[in-house]
């Protein structure tokens, strides 16, 4: 009788795929345009309610200059000023009247960094200031203005 050696068998086992690999392939599928598109939104709101604060003062401006013609002062305050838009949005204005000749007004976000993220201030020049992130002045940048053709 002869005894051959018997080779070692082996059982091959199923592969299994690891659950953690299928969700961070769908947090990836689904997560990131979503996480961009709500990034897009924000931005999007943010641009409208700082252009919505800048048309306010612009239009403050315009109508402290008319005031001044007509009464050879600055308005006390402003709702003594004409043609003002209604709603500035989730900006809060504030206006002083520092002298006959000169006003402050000034524009900050309700939620900064949420509702918009810079801050305005204009004075009797005309000129609308700006500054990221903390409160504008007279000598802030500023707000660069379309070319008209």
């Amino acid at each position: 009788m002869c005894y051959r050696r018997a080779e070692p068998r082996t059982m091959e086992t199923p592969k299994k795929s690891a659950p953690w690999l299928v969700v961070v392939i769908l947090v990836v599928a689904f997560g990131l345009p979503i996480a961009i598109g709500t990034m897009e939104v924000r931005i999007a709101r943010n641009a409208q309610a700082e252009t919505a604060a800048v048309d306010y003062l612009n239009a403050v401006a315009k109508a402290e200059n008319d005031y001044r013609k007509a009464n050879d002062t600055f308005a006390a305050k402003l709702d003594d000023l004409k043609g003002l838009p209604a709603s500035v949005g989730p900006y809060k204005i504030g206006y002083k009247k520092v002298t006959p000749d000169s006003y402050l007004a000034m524009a900050w976000p309700l939620q900064p960094g949420n509702h918009g993220r810079r801050y305005f201030f204009l004075d009797q020049t005309g000129v609308v200031r700006y500054e990221l992130m903390k409160p504008a002045g007279p000598g802030s940048e500023p707000v660069p203005t379309a070319e008209k053709k």
